[in-house]
């Protein structure tokens, strides 16, 4: 029972324990990586388009579209700082400008309107609902370590999971992934895991320990 109220006031004074430094941190890689995002996504559409690669080999970048939210989580060690700075980020890369993909425009409104039955409904742009969604399954493993281990196996597992719902929104959401055959769709899943999973984790893990490392000796 003491150990259980002792966890919950370590959470507690985790999550009320924001510094405006870990704001300015969250906003700042929420901002810069938008516009990566931005560029990014030229990227994918050339090497699609113009290189002719297969979707499941180019799924492998995928990790970039994740730092928005990895990298501040990395740098604060704050629950939330995830979610928060990918679904930033997601807002920025929307309302930076207009790319066109084979399903459709995605950008730059925030929201649009469907017609159901003649009657007008405003929903928010796709991408946004991707983008929380990609702060989210993160965090919750993160948050599921109890927000205790920032280790390389922690990233890995918590990319992977980001791969994951990756994989899932661009079937059920976006519909960007057009399967050509079966080995497609597999390999989509594994280069996800991978891309986001190994690639994004090892990133995202060789930065905070470069961060805390420095913190550390300072102190």
């Amino acid at each position: 029972m003491e150990t259980s109220a002792k966890s919950s006031d370590r959470l507690s004074s985790l999550w009320f324990g924001w510094t405006a430094r870990d704001w300015a941190v969250v906003l700042t890689c929420g901002v810069v990586f938008g516009l990566i995002y931005r560029l990014w996504d030229d990227l994918y559409t050339v090497m699609l388009v113009k290189w002719g690669w297969n979707l499941a080999p180019t799924s492998l970048i995928n990790w970039m579209w994740f730092m928005g939210g990895f990298i501040p989580a990395a740098i604060t060690r704050k629950p939330g700082a995830c979610l928060f700075g990918e679904s930033l980020a997601a807002l920025v890369e929307v309302t930076v400008g207009p790319y066109t993909i084979d399903v459709g425009d995605f950008g730059p409104e925030i929201y649009r309107t469907v017609y159901i039955a003649g009657q007008g409904y405003p929903v928010f742009n796709m991408v946004l609902y991707v983008g929380i969604l990609e702060g989210l399954a993160p965090e919750y493993v993160l948050g599921w370590f109890g927000y205790r281990r920032w280790d390389w196996t922690a990233w890995v597992l918590a990319g992977a999971a980001g791969g994951l719902i990756e994989f899932c929104t661009g079937i059920w959401m976006t519909h960007y992934y057009v399967f050509e055959s079966t080995w497609t769709f597999w390999g989509l899943l594994l280069t996800s895991l991978i891309g986001v999973g190994v690639i994004g984790g090892s990133v995202t893990w060789a930065v905070g320990r470069i961060v805390w490392r420095g913190k550390e000796e300072r102190i």
